[in-house]
């Protein structure tokens, strides 16, 4: 077996059957897709990279790529485009980050539409923006205001959306009763017991997330073992955070 297979298998154990074949099933669609879904052998890929990290530590997303970038509400009202995955945000050098995002690039360079060129162009360019708002330390954010381009109209459709809209789309009526509907791809059906272990987990998550806003997690102890101008506001709670630990 291949020792990326065995890693895979073993950081996914004890998963429902049923939804691991199918993330085994995603990840082996291409490339960017296994790059998504892999983020735990790219961080046993670093174990071992003491010059990459050794960097000031700052608070990282922990799993950046291209899509870990899109659009949410915030509680103002305002819709903004930044980082929107923060699943394995942690305490960690501020590599752990950039290396991640400029090999998304990289990896999904040939489904997006980009030559090999394009790629190392863009990642140099991401760079050098991402190094320029360290030296500025200005903090930024793109919402319907401050954006152009693709990310505007994104922004503008964002906006019209409403709450409503979507719970009549991913629900049902059953029994008299509104209902996640289980459709295969944004839900799948519980039993008893596994509704009823999903209640826990959200329970232990809200006791830890409360903590977490006084200790939140390190890189060694917690991480689990097993167009140029926009990236100036997408990295700016990035680098800003990134420019105080430099001066540390």
């Amino acid at each position: 077996m291949h020792p990326a297979t065995e890693a895979i298998l073993h950081f996914n154990q004890g998963r429902d059957p049923e939804r691991f074949t199918r993330k085994l099933a995603a990840i082996a669609a291409d490339p960017f897709a296994f790059f998504r879904g892999t983020n735990h052998l790219y961080v046993a890929s670093l174990r071992n990279e003491d010059a990459l990290l050794d960097a000031p530590t700052t608070y990282v997303c922990g799993d950046l790529h291209l899509e870990n970038f899109g659009s949410f509400k915030g509680d103002n009202g305002l819709v903004y485009f930044d980082l929107n995955d923060f699943d394995d945000g942690l305490v960690a050098p501020l590599t752990i980050d950039v290396v991640r995002v400029l090999s998304s690039v990289m990896v999904a360079a040939g489904q997006i539409g980009l030559s090999d060129e394009d790629a190392r162009g863009a990642s140099e360019a991401m760079l050098a923006e991402y190094a320029a708002v360290l030296q500025r330390g200005k903090p930024r954010w793109l919402e319907r205001a401050t954006a152009t381009g693709m990310v505007a109209t994104l922004l503008r459709r964002v906006k019209r959306r409403r709450r409503g809209e979507l719970i009549v789309e991913r629900t049902e009526m059953r029994k008299g009763r509104q209902r996640l509907a289980c459709d295969g791809q944004h839900a799948l059906p519980a039993d008893k017991a596994a509704r009823g272990r999903a209640l826990e987990i959200l329970r232990v998550i809200r006791v830890r997330d409360m903590a977490t806003i006084s200790a939140p997690k390190t890189w060694r102890g917690a991480w689990p073992a097993s167009a140029a101008s926009g990236w100036s506001a997408m990295w700016c709670w990035h680098a800003t955070s990134a420019r105080a630990a430099c001066r540390a």
